[in-house]
């Protein structure tokens, strides 16, 4: 599993991951939009965390969390991945709009991206686009009323649009990890991928890719100080799940694999 075990080491020795799996350390502090926060990290993956025996232990480390930031008079906590969506799901938490500020984000990359490739809009192809975060990118393509297809097994449409093949499209991947690598002999010369899951998908993979005449560019976040610099995907930037200020000030990072 790419980056694994580097990620795991920016938390703790690798001996010790066992030790620290239910206890979240900090690993850093950043400031985005004129404001600081404090970052934790737990040597962990998500099937550690979405495992059904595992349940009582995550929500005392969301205690735990929660704590915490009551201690040091933080109002809110933000969770990365697939947690805020998992965490309401079960009910841990009261509401999915934490991922409002993601897809905003993503949805100004596309702009951006759109500007940078095309130089005008271009239809959209949302690859597990009906999960929490793609839907409110839905909302803004709708509202936008640009042309978009979802892409999700949890809908029943599993191959990307045929009308699309061969014409300048974005296609969007809010997939969970190693998804998209499952539709590659769908993807055309033309299609430009914006990647929005971590981690970023493997250089052989974005290398094959480019072969095709396919090009790949992945989200790091927003604008920010983060002191030290998050690993991989995230570094020089500050995760959009950490966004703590005014998200339409936001800028993306957008890195071009």
């Amino acid at each position: 599993m790419q980056g694994i075990e580097s990620t795991r080491s920016t938390i703790c020795f690798l001996s010790q991951k066992k030790s620290f799996r239910w206890a979240p350390v900090p690993i850093g502090v950043f400031e985005q939009g004129g404001k600081w926060g404090l970052l934790f990290g737990t040597p962990m993956i998500e099937d550690d965390f979405t495992f059904h025996a595992n349940h009582k232990r995550l929500k005392k480390l969301t205690k735990r969390l929660n704590t915490i930031a009551w201690l040091m008079g933080i109002k809110d906590v933000n969770y990365a991945g697939i947690l805020p969506s998992y965490l309401y799901q079960m009910g841990d938490i009261s509401s999915d709009n934490h991922n409002a500020k993601p897809g905003l984000v993503v949805f100004k990359a596309y702009k951006e991206l759109t500007q940078r490739v095309f130089q005008s809009e271009v239809p959209v192809i949302l690859l597990g686009g009906a999960g929490s975060v793609g839907s409110y990118i839905q909302t803004h393509l709708r509202e936008q009323g640009i042309e978009y297809y979802v892409v999700d097994p949890r809908i029943g449409i599993n191959a990307l649009p045929t009308e699309l093949v061969e014409q300048p499209a974005i296609l969007i991947d809010t997939a969970r990890k190693g998804v998209l690598e499952q539709y590659q002999g769908q993807f055309w010369q033309g299609l430009t991928i914006l990647n929005e899951t971590y981690p970023e998908p493997p250089k052989a993979f974005v290398e094959r890719l480019n072969s095709i005449g396919v090009d790949v560019f992945h989200l790091s976040g927003v604008e920010g100080k983060c002191l030290p610099s998050l690993p991989h995907g995230y570094s020089n930037s500050i995760p959009c799940c950490a966004i703590h200020a005014d998200v339409t000030e936001a800028k993306p990072v957008l890195m071009e694999l």
